[in-house]
């Protein structure tokens, strides 16, 4: 198939007014017995510590939210890449890639890095068909120091301030 096609999904063409009926999909999933649960969750953002997590992002560390990870490993729901272009002709495309499975990993903080790399290098795929339709707001590769806890200094005991140097 071309760069163009979903993977394993009919295509489907959106006009506003199918956008507006939602409930439809709904309809659809209940013939199948299934529930439709579904969250949006933009992922193309800066995001320091704690909420974020530096991983590459089109060669370069980028601090990305920890969330999406968190949740897919929590509840083991695969996480399904989307994005949407504009044709030339004006028509609006909404394209859906292959879910993504929550990695495990007995390191809990190693799970959350692999699973958001690969979050990552699935929106890569997606901003390189159309890098021309990519709304870069966030400035993603912005340097962060991780945050160090610092303790406060332990309190002297009350003799010692008397105490001449």
């Amino acid at each position: 198939g071309t760069a163009d096609e979903g993977v394993g999904f009919p295509e489907l063409l959106l006009d506003v007014d199918l956008v507006l009926r939602v409930s439809a999909l709904d309809e659809g999933c209940k013939d199948f017995g299934h529930a439709l649960y579904l969250m949006a969750k933009p992922f193309d953002q800066h995001a320091g510590p704690p909420d974020g997590i530096a991983v590459d992002f089109l060669g370069h560390p980028a601090w990305t939210f920890k969330s999406l990870a968190i949740i897919a490993l929590s509840t083991d729901a695969p996480v399904l890449p989307g994005s949407s272009w504009r044709e030339p002709d004006g028509r609006h495309v909404l394209r859906f890639e292959a879910p993504l499975a929550p990695i495990e990993h007995r390191s809990t903080t190693e799970a959350i890095r692999l699973n958001t790399r690969a979050y990552n290098e699935a929106l890569e795929r997606l901003v390189a068909r159309h890098p021309e339709q990519w709304y870069w707001v966030h400035r993603r590769w912005k340097h962060v120091e991780p945050r160090v806890r610092r303790r406060p200094p332990r309190a002297q005991a009350a003799d010692t301030a008397d105490t001449p140097l």
